[in-house]
């Protein structure tokens, strides 16, 4: 079961949040944000928001990858404090990709496969 939210002026659909606490005691969460709408554009793709108390309050959510970028994301904490994020990534070439943050989500490097689908 999932949220719909807007998206653009647009309803879409949020579900599958993954959130995990920082070491500033932030929270942070990604969330799958899709819209399947006759006559819409497809839109499948990864959302981050914060929470800086405890889990009360939440920031907008914002989209990380492109409108096709793949979902839903699973968050993990490096003991370097590097934050990892990994997803699928659902058009061809099928893979499950990776971004990490080295600033607490601030900023993300993109697009590092982790693992290669097979080909059609």
């Amino acid at each position: 079961m999932g949220l719909f939210i807007e998206v653009d002026g647009k309803i879409a659909l949020s579900c599958e949040p993954h959130a995990i606490e920082l070491d500033d005691g932030r929270l942070l969460c990604h969330i799958r944000v899709q819209r399947y709408r006759s006559g819409e554009e497809l839109l499948f793709s990864t959302y981050q928001s914060e929470s800086h108390d405890g889990g009360y309050t939440w920031t907008k959510p914002h989209k990380l990858l492109s409108d096709h970028g793949g979902a839903p994301a699973y968050l993990m904490l490096h003991s370097s404090g590097a934050v990892i994020s990994v997803y699928g990534y659902r058009q061809y070439p099928y893979a499950i990709k990776a971004m990490i943050s080295f600033d607490g989500g601030k900023t993300w490097a993109f697009a590092k496969t982790v693992y290669d689908g097979p080909s059609a």
